[in-house]
């Protein structure tokens, strides 16, 4: 198609856009103009991308995250570094304007679909043309790369959606169904089914291995511009130039949520990384984040998993508002999408512009912690909750409060590595111990060290305190166990009879009863199998061993005493948690699912769950009673060495070896609350 008649190609469409512009009133729904209160933030772009020509219509972020592509009505592609902000290629070949691109999964290669009426595939590191697939008659609006990367989708204006072999070039299935173009596709996660959505105001399930049309998605009252599945597979997005984006349950194709927001045709749609927050992006030249969570239309959404159809109601819509919006653009974005991490947005406009925009840590992943130069070891909670401690390898403790703002840095271990820090009852004064074999008290206020503690002849590796606040117990690679009077320094007793240093210590709450576990030798930042690999529980007042707990077939990172002290809990290298019986030394329940060595084990406040903490960076929870996992916390790019509960078990603080300390709330899955960061 010759270049002078693409804007007649989609003449159409842009009437669509400037007359739903004209018909909408200046004020955004919720802005300060009607006196509605929104919790909404305003974000202004990070960096600017220009080059092209002409209007960006569509753009991808490379499976990497490093690059980005751009299709424009200049008829070029672009590939952009975004470290630098500068094109690094320009892919040129079509007679007409790029309305759609995708990468492969792989990011060796890209696809894009052109008002010329073909769909091209690119080398990416050469800009080569690989291929060119020219079945469909009309403009290709949308193309969309299976997850596997050997099947492609194209669909546009012929109202057809063509499954291609990438390998052979050759058309593998059409689908007819639509009634008008088709302006969106995307793969299921699986790659057996796909959305589809078009100009007939409908968004379409299609069976991939059969070619059937699965499911009629109805309900929006202008063209569906944009579709995306949910990574899970169970949900859907879809954008329309009726303004509204609607999240779909694809079991019964009921919609779940509608959101008004925009004064504008609505032309791109997207998911986070976890699907919990969707971004949407307009003719109104803004795009806005919404959280899918159900909290606020919480008998719609169940009524569309019952399968019940409802009209959404007025005042549910009212209710479902963005919680940002991202303004810079100088006209329409016609394109958006997520980076692979979750971080950062994208978007392509009208202004002949890409943007990138820091989305931020909605869903637990910190990027960067300015802090500790090293990994957190230990965390801990000042007794009212406000206050939490981190202990690190870059020779420091620190305090911070609740916002996550640092107040106190403990500066005074001789060895790098400071391995443990606790609170005492009083909330005035804090313990840490390390590699320099001593024991520290501080002045959480002032930070000044009060005194030290010596007796230990390896690394001090865990602290307990007693609930009066007067006696510290210590554990260390020396293989013994300490207790200690925390008001004059001075060693009470000695625990011996492990084989292996001892790397973890807890308390009973009456402090009579003290747990103790074992670790193999350090070789390097590694630590070597042990052959002691046990639990042991100790009678505080005499120092004599009472029992052994035995099982595990790996180091012991965690031990914990159940608030109720009929049960103890102890996590191992060989990525299991145990429950046993105090009395007996019985196992009475496993928790397995760790996917490597468990390094913390901790019980709620009630007793009714406890949460534990592994080298395959995730944090878990789980019911004591049943033995299952009820949450994963994912977002710590390196081993969890350590997960408490706060002291009103609504909250749990954890600490990497990423070098960041992290806050989450309990009641909202992998959501962290706020992430450790220093002035």
């Amino acid at each position: 198609m010759p270049f002078a008649q693409i804007r007649t190609a989609c003449l159409g469409f842009w009437l669509v856009e400037a007359l739903a512009l004209a018909s909408v009133p200046d004020s955004v729904p919720g802005s300060a103009s009607t006196g509605t209160t929104v919790r909404e933030s305003i974000i202004s772009a990070r960096c600017r991308l220009d080059g092209h020509r002409d209007a960006v219509w569509s753009v991808a972020f490379s499976p990497d995250g490093h690059q980005a592509l751009s299709g424009s009505y200049d008829q070029t592609l672009r590939l952009w570094d975004l470290t630098s902000g500068r094109t690094v290629r320009i892919f040129e070949g079509h007679t007409g304007a790029v309305l759609s691109l995708a990468f492969a999964p792989d990011g060796k290669s890209a696809a894009s679909g052109s008002a010329d009426g073909t769909v091209r595939l690119w080398e990416v590191a050469t800009g080569k043309l690989v291929r060119t697939l020219a079945r469909h008659a009309g403009a290709v609006n949308a193309v969309a790369f299976a997850p596997d990367g050997h099947s492609l989708l194209s669909g546009g204006a012929d109202s057809i959606v063509r499954l291609w072999e990438i390998e052979s070039g050759k058309e593998k299935h059409s689908f007819v169904g639509h009634q008008d173009w088709i302006w969106a596709l995307a793969f299921s996660p699986d790659g057996k089914r796909a959305l589809s959505g078009g100009a007939d105001k409908t968004v379409r399930l299609w069976d991939l291995a059969n070619g059937k049309e699965v499911r009629i998605l109805g309900g929006h009252g202008q063209t569906v511009t944009s579709v995306a599945y949910s990574p899970d597979g169970k949900r859907a997005l879809s954008g329309s130039a009726d303004n509204s984006v609607r999240l779909w349950n694809l079991d019964n194709g009921q919609t779940l949520r509608q959101f008004n927001g925009h004064k504008g045709p609505v032309y791109s749609v997207a998911f986070s990384r976890k699907g919990r927050y969707a971004l949407s992006a307009s003719a109104d030249s803004t795009m806005l984040l919404w959280d899918l969570s159900e909290d606020n239309n919480a008998p719609n959404a169940a009524a569309a998993r019952r399968g019940v159809r409802y009209a959404v109601a007025q005042e549910n819509q009212a209710s479902t508002k963005p919680i940002r919006r991202f303004e810079g653009h100088g006209d329409a974005i016609y394109s958006a999408a997520f980076s692979p991490d979750g971080q950062t947005a994208i978007s392509g406009s009208r202004d002949m512009t890409l943007r990138l925009w820091d989305v931020g840590d909605i869903e637990g992943e910190l990027a960067r912690m300015d802090g500790h130069s090293a990994e957190v070891d230990c965390v801990a909670f000042a007794p009212d909750g406000r206050r939490a401690l981190t202990a690190s390898h870059d020779k420091s403790a620190r305090v911070w409060d609740e916002k996550g703002r640092q107040l106190h840095r403990f500066l005074g271990h001789s060895h790098p590595w400071v391995q443990t820090v606790v609170c005492l009852p009083d909330g005035k004064r804090a313990l840490s111990g390390g590699y320099d074999n001593m024991l520290r008290l501080w002045n959480v206020d002032t930070a000044r060290e009060i005194r030290s503690f010596t007796g230990h002849t390896a690394a001090v590796m865990s602290l307990a305190i007693s609930a009066d606040g007067r006696r510290a117990l210590s554990g260390s690679l020396d293989k013994t166990l300490r207790l200690w009077d925390v008001e004059t320094g001075k060693e009470i007793r000695k625990f011996e009879g492990h084989t292996d240093g001892v790397c973890k210590v807890a308390l009973s709450a009456n402090g009579r009863l003290a747990l103790s576990g074992s670790v193999g030798p350090a070789n390097g930042s590694a630590w070597a199998a042990g052959t002691d690999n046990t639990m042991r529980l100790w009678d505080v007042d005499t120092g004599k061993e009472i029992r052994r707990f035995v099982g595990h077939s790996g180091n012991i990172w965690g031990v914990a005493f159940a608030p109720n002290s009929r049960h103890v809990l102890s996590g191992s290298d060989d990525g299991t948690v145990r429950l046993w019986d105090l009395n007996s030394g019985a196992e009475v329940r496993r928790f397995n699912g760790h996917t490597g060595g468990v390094r913390s084990v901790a019980f709620s406040p009630d007793g009714r769950q406890i949460v534990t903490a592994g080298a395959d960076r995730t944090i878990r929870l789980w019911d004591v009673e049943s033995g299952k996992e009820v949450r994963r916390l994912e977002g710590h790019r390196d081993a969890v060495a350590c997960a408490i509960f706060s002291p009103n078990g609504r909250t749990i603080l954890s600490g990497s070896a990423d070098r960041s300390a992290r806050l989450w709330q309990v009641s909202s899955g992998d959501r962290p609350v706020t992430a450790m960061k220093a002035p």
